[in-house]
């Protein structure tokens, strides 16, 4: 960046700093920004969007974003001059958003005819057609996708949370059924996201008019025989699906959403949810070969390795650098006595600050605690009141009960209740289909809703859409969010990384990538140009931690380092043949090969290896022949594939020698209580692990 650019891209983030200090009444309001700076930038801007560097899109980006934030009403030719740069970077939907009076795919007010012609021609490079003749604007990024899908083949793909990636592979999965003889299988991290992708699907399909094709969220034996069908399962749904050998071998294409959960399988033998996704990608790409697979996933730094451990070869990746929107993100800290909100962006590493004075109770409450109390909720009620109340506000909270207890709490403090109107309404459906005492419908009524696993599905849904129609313009959420809810919001606060209001050894905190996708969520495509989060307590990050900026990741894929450094209690544990409960560490990895061997035989050792464990034949035989004398029948160990064999069987043979009470089949049987505690205190002594 060269030395007139960079005093001016300061001056527009000193800019915003001071502006947004003074929304929040923290500072004196700034004058208008110069109209001087904001033609200077712009012209930079323009010599930036002809630039190949994804670094020089992203500058040109935030400077767009900015200024169209801070503009001024007199500024008519920004929109147009905004839209043809934003054009040239690839960016064509995101002119939607600086477009008042855009309709029907046509743009209004351009100023200048051969300005037109030109975006125009750029905008329909990357349009596509969909069956029933619509045509679709796509970024350059969304294009690439959308044509690596053409063909059949492998692809990975890693771009920022709002980049539209979801967007994209559904009209594409669309595409294809509508021209092909086979199914979808969509599989998403949780089950709060299979009803939306569902919705989301089935409103595409009708638009299409391919109301034919059925959506379904679950797989039985009978489903088998659909043809042109989209499933939307969970991993462990998929996982009981893939347990029939001849179920979903008719795939056109698979997605895999969020795929950089399978790292918690490498690092944490306990995440039997992780190790779950890792077996059904691998079981899909070896032994359903479907004809397309996706794997994807936010900001991975090292898309190719990923790919190529899970494709076992050359696949085609795909990454993008350059969101669709803004996401500026700004801090409360309280460092030498003073009290600085601070400001991060995406183009560079580099803290701005400005001092600030917070009242004393505010400050007591709000740096270095834990605990939610009065105080702190009347900062953060202070704080919302101060955003424009037309904007969508997102709360993260670390737990599902601080979730309910801090949407309650922000809404006894609001004075003015909701019209009778679509908030009345869904406050009543919580009443009727849940309970009249139901938390929700009194914080409802004062326009606050709570989003988090432990709701009713139906509630859940209701309280989605409610928010992306805007009649819910502030929600509580918990992690949720992070696993591809989409909630457009304008705001997001958080008020650290944490998962927990009393921490215990088994505390838990995002890590700075977790975080940083979490804040990407501030600003969706479409909906809200620049987006703003929030972070309201900076010191509670560790130091060696903290980073506020937008990292990218390294996902580890597999278990081969893991395995290597436990080898030799591995193998040792393996040639034992003996129960692994003392272990400390790799009892997972030990069942692993177990269960593997007992599943595929021959090809145990190739499937091993797909995963980073190599093992010699003289090992894998030497398990094998302890794997003989287990007398439980093999489809047993098949249904429980992270069980140790060697404890189901174990298990199996007490049960045969009715060591083990039955357990009841109703709460009304006979001694149930007894034969309950029994049966429970014989696993225990059998599988205290």
């Amino acid at each position: 960046m060269d030395g007139d650019l960079s005093k001016a891209f300061e001056a527009l983030l000193q800019y915003d700093l001071q502006a947004f200090a003074a929304r929040l009444g923290l500072k004196s309001q700034p004058d208008p920004l110069p109209s001087k700076l904001a033609s200077q930038l712009l012209n930079h801007s323009e010599r930036l969007s002809r630039s190949v560097s994804s670094k020089d899109h992203i500058l040109c980006l935030v400077v767009c974003g900015l200024l169209w934030e801070h503009r001024d009403d007199e500024w008519d030719g920004l929109p147009p001059f905004a839209m043809n740069l934003l054009s040239r970077i690839g960016l064509a939907p995101s002119m939607q958003m600086l477009d008042s009076k855009f309709s029907e795919g046509i743009f209004d007010g351009w100023g200048s005819l051969l300005q037109q012609v030109a975006a125009t021609a750029r905008t329909i490079a990357f349009e596509v057609r969909m069956p029933n003749g619509d045509h679709v604007v796509l970024s350059e990024f969304q294009h690439k996708v959308w044509m690596a899908l053409q063909s059949s083949g492998n692809l990975g793909i890693s771009a920022p949370t709002s980049a539209g990636k979801s967007f994209v592979l559904l009209h594409k999965a669309v595409d294809i059924l509508a021209k092909e003889q086979g199914s979808v299988l969509y599989i998403v991290p949780t089950l709060s996201l299979i009803q939306q992708v569902c919705n989301d699907f089935r409103a595409c399909l009708s638009e299409q008019n391919l109301n034919h094709i059925a959506v379904r969220p679950s797989f039985t034996n009978e489903h088998d025989t659909d043809i042109n069908c989209v499933f939307v399962l969970t991993q462990e749904r998929a996982h009981s699906a893939l347990s029939d050998k001849k179920a979903l071998r008719r795939l056109s294409l698979v997605i895999v959403d969020e795929v950089q959960n399978i790292e918690r399988a490498s690092v944490d033998s306990d995440d039997e949810r992780a190790q779950t996704l890792l077996d059904v990608v691998m079981t899909l790409i070896l032994e359903r070969r479907p004809a397309r697979t996706v794997i994807s996933g936010p900001r991975l730094n090292n898309l190719k390795d990923i790919s190529a451990g899970f494709f076992r070869a050359e696949a085609e990746t795909i990454s993008q650098d350059l969101p669709p929107v803004v996401n500026v993100t700004y801090s409360f800290t309280h460092t030498n006595k003073k009290t600085y909100l601070r400001q991060y962006n995406p183009f560079d590493s580099t803290t701005r600050e400005i001092e600030v004075s917070l009242k004393e109770e505010s400050r007591k409450a709000l740096f270095g605690k834990k605990m939610y109390s009065d105080e702190f909720y009347e900062f953060l009620h202070w704080l919302i009141a101060k955003l424009d109340p037309q904007d969508g506000t997102l709360v993260f909270s670390p737990t599902s009960n601080e979730a309910t207890s801090a949407a309650i709490n922000l809404a006894g403090r609001r004075k003015k209740r909701a019209e009778a109107g679509i908030l009345h309404e869904l406050s009543k459906y919580a009443a009727d289909t849940v309970h009249p005492d139901y938390g929700l419908c009194a914080s409802l009524e004062f326009g606050v809703a709570y989003h988090h696993g432990k709701m009713p599905m139906h509630i859940r849904v209701a309280v989605e859409r409610a928010f992306s129609d805007r009649a819910v313009k502030l929600m509580v959420c918990t992690t949720t969010l992070m696993q591809g809810i989409n909630l457009p919001a304008k705001n997001l606060i958080a008020r650290n990384p944490n998962l927990f209001t009393k921490k215990s050894a088994h505390s838990k905190s995002l890590t700075p990538y977790e975080f940083g996708n979490l804040r990407g969520r501030a600003g969706r495509l479409l909906k809200d140009f620049v987006g703003r989060a929030i972070v309201l307590d900076e010191t509670a990050f560790e130091q060696e931690e903290l980073d506020l900026s937008f990292p990218e990741k390294d996902v580890e894929f597999g278990f081969k380092e893991r395995f290597e450094s436990g080898r030799s209690q591995i193998i040792e544990g393996l040639r034992n043949n003996a129960d692994i409960s003392h272990l400390e560490s790799n009892q997972d990895l030990i069942t692993r090969i177990r269960q593997t061997l007992l599943r595929h035989g021959d090809l145990a050792q190739q499937r091993l290896a797909a995963v980073g464990i190599a093992l010699s034949l003289r090992e894998l035989e030497q398990v094998q022949a302890g794997l003989r004398a287990l007398r439980i029948p093999l489809e047993i160990c098949l249904k429980h594939p992270y069980w140790d064999p060697l404890v189901l069987n174990k298990i199996y043979l007490s049960h045969a020698r009715n060591e083990i009470a039955l357990i009841p089949n109703t709460p009304f049987s006979h001694d149930f209580q007894t034969n309950i505690i029994s049966a429970l205190q014989s696993l225990q002594d059998l599988a205290p692990h």
